[in-house]
């Protein structure tokens, strides 16, 4: 909006007023809460769940957003997973401030590997979750980075509907479904899993525009983590694509009753 007023409406503007180009601000999304959905019980039975993972070989967070869409009532239901590595707990507690191994205790994420991230434990935490709870995959959505691991690991033991999908980071990829993600929070047909982690990434998440379309910025690499975010927009790109070419069951139905 910054940006808009500045180029069309020709406003000269301080740098200033721009800091409130946020993805979402914590009392909307804390209008979003579904407490429901932290329980995994919650989650067991639900079909065509697609799963959006942001992976990072470094220090950084690793996240997985389980998001399922009730068709019938147009309404998006997620529960976001953090990984970080069990070496890094200390120094990222303290540079971050964010207290992980109070948060790890209380679920909201979890140490998995030394100095990086495990993947292969990560696909296992992802297949045991999906196993014991019989939660029917549509598709897994990732980004290119560090992924081979984790994602053969998926494709190979995990039964999904259609193959795993790329997502390429980039505005021209993510432009439709940062625009889309935004516009469910707003208008509350979102609704996520209580997670301190998840809402600092919600709203650290600061708008550019690229290309003319919708991007995320972090304003600190260190003290700004949206990994949630973004393994979010990964889930919320497949699920757009199974809305628009009608593989959702309850679409199918409707389709075909047409």
């Amino acid at each position: 909006f910054f940006l808009f007023k500045v180029k069309n409406l020709n406003m000269w503007m301080g740098s200033n007023e721009g800091d409130g180009n946020f993805f979402v601000d914590m009392h909307t999304l804390k209008k979003n809460l579904f407490a429901p959905a932290s329980d995994w019980e919650w989650w067991r039975g639900k079909r065509q769940v697609i799963i959006g993972i942001d992976l990072s070989l470094s220090r950084d967070n690793t996240a997985a957003t389980f998001m399922w869409f009730d068709v019938k009532s147009s309404q998006y239901y997620v529960k976001n997973l953090v990984f970080y590595p069990k070496d890094m707990e200390e120094e990222k507690t303290r540079i971050e401030r964010i207290p992980y191994a109070k948060w790890a205790k209380q679920g909201f994420c979890q140490a998995i590997g030394e100095e990086v991230v495990d993947f292969d434990e990560m696909a296992d935490i992802i297949l045991r979750i999906c196993s014991e709870y019989d939660i029917n995959i549509g598709s897994v959505a990732f980004d290119t980075k560090y992924s081979y691991t984790l994602i053969k690991r998926l494709l190979d033991e995990l039964p999904m509907e259609i193959h795993p999908k790329k997502v390429e980071q980039d505005s021209r990829n993510l432009g439709d479904a940062i625009s889309t993600l935004q516009r469910i929070v707003y208008n509350g047909s979102f609704n996520y899993a209580p997670n301190p982690l998840m809402e600092s990434a919600f709203t650290n998440g600061l708008i550019e525009f690229r290309q003319g379309k919708p991007y995320i910025q972090k304003s600190s690499k260190e003290r700004n983590k949206i990994d949630n975010l973004f393994s979010t927009f990964n889930a919320m790109k497949i699920s757009m694509y199974f809305e628009q070419n009608n593989l959702y069951e309850t679409e199918r139905e409707f389709f075909f009753e047409l």
